[in-house]
């Protein structure tokens, strides 16, 4: 929606920063020119005619031509399989990966390398898809390596867009690591295409359905971060202070344990998942439902169709307990109780959704997936 993109860069513009940091997918095709000059390089004209504009690549820039007009547009020196960068501005350090390649050597190798020498007062890592997410698409990027990364070489804050949406979570670490440095992650999706639904949860600070954008001021020690939507209107605000290095207790104390932020997002993304063939009242659909291990909990859980879902199809409920680090697969049968619509986009009249409830040492939760869709090739999440 070039309007609203184009309404957000008059707020940024007018705010004044040194330089402004996407996302992705700034067009749907990023192998069609023509959408570059209509959805990008139109409505952004005005203000990247003076302020520099970096950008992460997006799925939508990598799927249209595998990255190549991305490449000639912001990474010229590039190879357009290897999409990850760096730079260093004042006494931050920012880091941008390439979300195709979450086990590439390559790709982590370059990483450690980028930081492990590293003396910036603020590290920033952004890149297209989460590592954490509840709402939209319920990514689960790269994990459970990345996280461990970001930990490791001391990242303050992991952006990403993805879901259209706005999400912040309390920062996080393992319960079992009080020492580890603690990281915070943000989705933020929300420059101009239509909006996702969010999944309100407490272990996620701040989390809404709005267009918006992120305005971040360093200075020294201390960390101004306020996200405003399309309007002016401040609708999130966080301040984070150091000292010697290390955040202040203010901010420590609210810490949450990742493992359990790591089960919500798991689970959020195992019941979210595409089906291959569509639910009918007499074959049914086969859900592929993977569970992965989250650090050697023994979880019980059971899944099942929502109660508005279950007026519509018929599914056994799923239960069972993830121990260790086994990884359970399943192919769960779905059949529809009614003729069952498919849209362009693949999603399904009526909806189709399922829901999941577990119990680990951090007690017991439950979550609502999203709208499950129809897509005949496997959906990477």
């Amino acid at each position: 929606h070039p309007a609203i993109f184009r309404k957000i860069l008059r707020q940024v513009e007018a705010l004044d920063p040194d330089f402004i940091v996407s996302m992705g997918d700034l067009v749907e095709d990023g192998g069609d020119f023509q959408q570059w000059e209509d959805f990008y390089f139109r409505p952004a004209a005005q203000v990247i005619n003076h302020i520099p504009l970096i950008s992460t690549l997006g799925d939508h820039e990598g799927d249209g031509d595998r990255g190549e007009l991305f490449r000639y547009f912001f990474l010229k020196k590039e190879d357009v399989d290897s999409q990850w960068f760096a730079f260093r501005y004042g006494n931050t350090h920012f880091v941008s990966l390439d979300y195709r390649h979450p086990a590439d050597n390559k790709m982590i190798d370059w990483y450690r390398q980028e930081l492990i020498p590293d003396n910036a007062r603020w590290k920033f890592v952004f890149m297209h898809r989460p590592c954490f997410n509840l709402g939209g698409h319920r990514a689960y990027w790269g994990q459970p390596l990345w996280p461990k990364l970001f930990r490791d070489n001391r990242v303050d804050m992991v952006f990403a867009g993805h879901s259209h949406q706005y999400e912040r979570f309390f920062p996080m670490r393992p319960a079992g690591q009080p020492d580890s440095w603690p990281v915070t992650y943000i989705t933020t999706g929300g420059a101009g295409a239509g909006l996702y639904e969010i999944n309100p949860h407490p272990d996620v600070e701040k989390s809404a359905v709005v267009h918006h954008f992120i305005y971040i001021r360093v200075h020294r020690n201390t960390l101004q971060y306020t996200v405003y939507d399309t309007s002016g209107s401040e609708i999130d605000h966080l301040k984070i202070l150091k000292k010697q290095g290390r955040y202040a207790a203010d901010y420590l104390k609210t810490v949450q344990a990742q493992e359990k932020v790591d089960l919500m997002t798991m689970f959020a993304c195992a019941i979210s998942n595409s089906l291959r063939q569509v639910p009918q009242t007499d074959r049914p659909a086969l859900y592929e439902l993977q569970l992965r291990p989250v650090a050697g909990e023994d979880v019980s859980f059971e899944i099942s169709l929502t109660g508005e879902s279950g007026e519509a199809y018929r599914m056994e409920p799923f239960r069972g307990v993830l121990r260790g680090r086994k990884v359970l697969r399943k192919s769960v049968p779905i059949f529809s109780k009614m003729k069952v619509q498919v849209g362009k986009w693949g999603d399904m009249k009526p909806e189709l959704r399922l829901q999941a409830k577990f119990k680990s040492s951090f007690g017991e939760n439950e979550l609502t997936g999203g709208a499950i869709e129809y897509w005949p090739e496997e959906k990477n999440q």
